[in-house]
């Protein structure tokens, strides 16, 4: 997929402009597993970790955060204090007097992973300022019901532009240990503000590759790709697999195109002249 460009020093992958929107919205988007080498974290019952740097700062419900603690129960959380991480509640979101805010929730239940069986773990894909923070619960166990009833689901963090994925692998239902309660979304640091998908707010639910895109209307960037002619002759060429897995980094069918009514595919690694600079090439 490496192609030649003449005259070309920029593709563009337009989106839209950013603005100070806060809240979120919430739409059910094609599941995909990331897989990759993943650094392991506690697996302790009911405790958060230690704060985890992030490889970018990341913008939650307009404030910009560095690092996050990852709770062992399924969640992550922004600007926590404590390893404690409340392990009953019954409220939906969002609600004020729920006992966890400021956070993502994966799937938010009473997870008990001293069993040894399950893994919770974290990494990061891609090319700044496009990167993926990812934190994957593979196989934990529930509470009270052990290996009869186990979770597996990543969170996703989008550098640059405030998107949050939940793909819920496989969460089955402990119904015999806090009505099994699990909550998917997200909360505000008041409580005030929170987002949860359709049939997954608090209750006892069971979910199999799903997933779930909070945005922010109108927060999105624009995806610029630079690569510049350094040597000036004129050439320069591309591979448009790094844009391919900026974009799009668990899909091995991409397709590249010269304008916007995808008639004009470049389906074969070929040299073509770009018509502007910069060039705007579109990804499907």
């Amino acid at each position: 997929m490496i192609k030649k460009y003449i005259f070309l020093a920029l593709l563009s992958f337009v989106f839209a402009k950013v603005n100070s929107q806060s809240n979120y919205v919430v739409n059910q988007i094609p599941f995909q597993q990331y897989t990759g080498t993943l650094t392991p974290t506690t697996t302790q019952d009911d405790v958060n970790s230690d704060p985890i740097a992030l490889p970018f700062n990341f913008n939650y419900y307009g404030n910009s955060y560095n690092s996050v603690r990852i709770s062992t129960n399924g969640y992550i959380e922004f600007g926590a204090t404590t390893n404690f991480s409340p392990w009953q509640f019954s409220l939906p979101i969002p609600n004020v007097s729920f006992p966890v805010k400021n956070a993502i929730f994966g799937a938010y239940h009473d997870l008990n992973n001293n069993d040894a069986q399950g893994t919770i773990s974290y990494g990061s894909y891609g090319t700044a300022p496009y990167r993926k923070f990812v934190v994957y619960y593979d196989n934990n166990s529930h509470f009270s019901c052990g290996s009869a009833a186990k979770s597996s689901f990543q969170v996703i963090l989008y550098e640059s532009q405030s998107i949050i994925d939940v793909q819920l692998i496989d969460k089955q239902l402990c119904e015999a240990w806090q009505s099994g309660n699990t909550v998917t979304g997200l909360i505000d640091s008041t409580g005030e503000n929170g987002i949860a998908p359709p049939n997954r707010n608090t209750g006892a639910w069971t979910a199999f590759h799903e997933g779930w895109r909070f945005t922010r209307p109108g927060y999105y960037t624009n995806y610029s790709f630079v690569r510049c002619d350094d040597d000036n002759d004129g050439f320069q060429s591309f591979d448009l697999t790094v844009a391919q897995n900026d974009l799009f980094p668990v899909s091995s069918s991409v397709s590249f195109y010269t304008d916007a009514s995808l008639t004009n595919v470049i389906a074969n690694p070929i040299s073509f002249t770009n018509l502007s600079n910069p060039q705007i090439i579109y990804a499907s």
